[in-house]
Parts: C-alpha cells; structure tokens; sequence
C-alpha cells in the first residue's frame, strides 16, 4: 500500500476515527469489505480507525442489547417510522416483551425481533420462527421482524416468508436505511452495515454456497463433493487451524478419512475443543449421499479416533444429515468412549460461510451444534 494512502485518508477525514470520532490518536487504515470478501485497496473501500475500534469491528464484540439500541436509534433517525418503543410488554398473562415496537406513516405496527448473530444454524433458525410465532398468538401487529447484523441465505429467506415473517438481515438493512446508517455513529455497526450494500461482484463466501448448490449428491461426484468440502474447511478456519491433509490413512492402512485439520491453536474456541474434546486434530469425512447418513458412517469414523492418535473430534459433513441410527450411534460413542462427533450439513456449511462473509465467526456454527446435542443428553 503507498506510504502517501494514510495521508490522504487522514487529510479526507480530518484526522479522526470514523466510528468513534477519536482525535489526536494514532489511526489505522481499515478495510471497509475485507479482501477475503472480495474487497479491494481502493482508497472508497478504506477508512481509519482508532486501534480500540479496529480491534473491537475486527472482533465483533458486541452483544445483543448494543444491536438492539443501535436499529432503535436507526428507526428514529428514520422519517419512515415513528413511536419507536423497545422492551414493550405484549401480554399481561405471558412474560412477553419486544425487543422493537414501531409504527410506519401508512399507519401499520411492526413488531421487531432482534437477534446478536453473524449467521443462523437450521435450528437456531427454528427457536427465532418459534419464537416470533408465540409472539403472534398474544398480539396483533401488521408486520414481524427478524433483524441481526449477518446474512441469511435463500432458504432462510423462504422459510421466513413462509410464516410471514420479515427479514431484515444485514443487506436489507444496509439497502432500507442507507442514509440513516451513514448518520447513526457506532463503533461496529455502522462501519459493518456500511459495507454489506449488496454488489454485483461475488463474494469468495458466495461463490463457494454456489458451487455447493450446483453440486450434485450421489456417489459419481463423490471426489468433486470432498474436494469442495476441504476447500470450504480451509477458507473457513485456516488460520488459526492449519491447511487440511488429505485422503489420511492409520498405521494398519484400514481407516482412512478425507481430511484432517491439525489444530495448535492455543486460544480461543479451538483450543477450547483440544482441552475438552481432545481435538488435536479436526478429523472429516465428506459424505456425498443423496440421503441421510446411517450407523455405518459414524462407527468409520468412530474407528480412526483414539486418545493417542488424531484425537477424539471428529465431523460428518454430509447432505442431507444423519437417520435415527447414526444419532443412536452418536449419542452411544460420546457416552461410552468419549467421542465427540458431529454432522453438519449443507445448511450448516452455507449458515458458516454467511458468517465468514460478514466478517463474524463460522466456528459459532459448530459451537451451537455441539451445544445442541450436549444440551439434549
């Protein structure tokens, strides 16, 4: 980058933090939509920071109620909404309160969930609808909202509008409140939401979901399935996780499993997998099957993990999930041996992929899945 790039954007903007608007403080040259996302070093696609703030954008540290008092102030600013109410209890009989109510100038009520994720799992998916349908029999608003800062994919999209639910991911409220985002300051959301105007350019996350949809399940395209499947895996975690290896094999040569991750990591959510799970190594199997996953799958990968081998974690990636005996077989390998063992499947891969496009953490994915079934035990 030329050594001149950071004068001119401090001359641009007047020597101050365009989140916070710290003065007199060293500033660092920030990437509005990161390369890895399909930005560019055009000087429209940079902007500085203060370090707390470039820190605190990097690591998306914010919680829900930041989100929630950030739309609020959004829809203030906006002249197409008005009494604008957060916390408003909806039921005298239930201890149900909104998160956003607002009202639009053609007169109807809106009703507005607002969730603190960079991507929804299926079934993280599912409590949200629940949870927007249980608000529907108690009241009677116009519209009901589902707002957080990430991005939903198609699927979502359609089961969303299916119970008649609006969304408002991260696109949607970069395009709807454009202006009113360029003038409501924050930290993280500002910057985030400033950058997710959908372009016509692809991003490598979009490309990639691309690529899984026009793959086709069935054994003839195994090997282009587990090749996609590493390359996806690599995008997503590596770094911190070091570059997959492949088509690995035990000493008796009997088990071999498509790719393995080495994990050194020594913070963070991968090293809490190797402390709890054993998981030195992130062992994965790509399972092109046009239909769920049975027993048979899980004990081959049950078989290659060992305390003093690649570890006790492992990962199904599959199509279309796993039958009712391979989650038996699951439940039996983690109660009687310690075997961590996971499946995701499409919805969970592409729910990654949208996370790592907004600059959030894919792993969370994974976290919520193993939460999932340890909280079902």
């Amino acid at each position: 980058m030329p050594n001149n790039r950071k004068d001119r954007l401090s001359k641009k903007f007047d020597g101050e933090c365009r989140a916070c608007g710290a003065t007199g403080v060293p500033l660092e040259i920030h990437y509005i939509v990161p390369l890895s996302s399909g930005g560019t070093d055009d000087e429209s696609n940079l902007t500085l920071l203060c370090p707390n703030c470039n820190r605190t954008i990097a690591n998306r540290q914010f919680t829900e109620i930041e989100f929630n008092h950030y739309l609020s102030r959004i829809l203030d600013n906006s002249n197409a909404f008005h009494d604008i109410r957060m916390e408003e209890r909806l039921s005298r009989e239930k201890p149900f309160r909104a998160d956003i109510t607002a009202k639009s100038q053609d007169g109807k009520s809106w009703l507005i969930e607002c969730k603190n994720a960079s991507a929804f799992t299926p079934a993280r998916l599912h409590q949200a609808i629940n949870q927007i349908k249980a608000y529907k029999e108690v009241t009677s608003f116009d519209y009901y909202v589902l707002a957080f800062p990430g991005l939903l994919s198609e699927e979502q999209k359609a089961a969303l509008s299916s119970h008649r639910i609006v969304h408002w991911d991260a696109h949607e409220l970069a395009i709807r409140f454009q202006n009113e985002i360029r003038s409501t300051r924050h930290p993280i959301f500002q910057m985030l939401l400033s950058s997710m105007t959908p372009s016509s350019k692809k991003t490598t996350e979009e490309e990639f979901i691309e690529k899984l949809k026009t793959c086709q399940p069935g054994k003839d395209y195994w090997s282009d399935y587990q090749k996609l499947v590493g390359q996806i895996l690599e995008h997503l975690f590596c770094p911190p996780l070091e570059a997959p290896i492949s088509e690995s094999a035990d000493q008796d040569k009997i088990n071999r499993r498509d790719w393995i991750l080495p994990n050194y990591s020594d913070q963070g959510f991968w090293n809490f997998l190797r402390i709890k799970y054993s998981a030195d190594y992130i062992v994965v199997d790509a399972k092109n099957y046009k239909g769920a996953i049975s027993k048979n799958q899980v004990l081959q990968i049950a078989n290659y993990l060992k305390t003093h081998g690649a570890g006790m974690f492992a990962i199904i990636v599959t199509r279309a999930g796993a039958n009712k005996s391979a989650d038996l077989t699951i439940r039996e390998q983690w109660m009687a041996n310690k075997k961590m063992i996971l499946v995701l499947n499409d919805e969970d891969i592409k729910a990654m992929l949208l996370a790592k496009s907004v600059g959030g953490e894919p792993e969370k994915v994974i976290g919520q899945t193993i939460e999932r079934f340890r909280l079902s035990m």
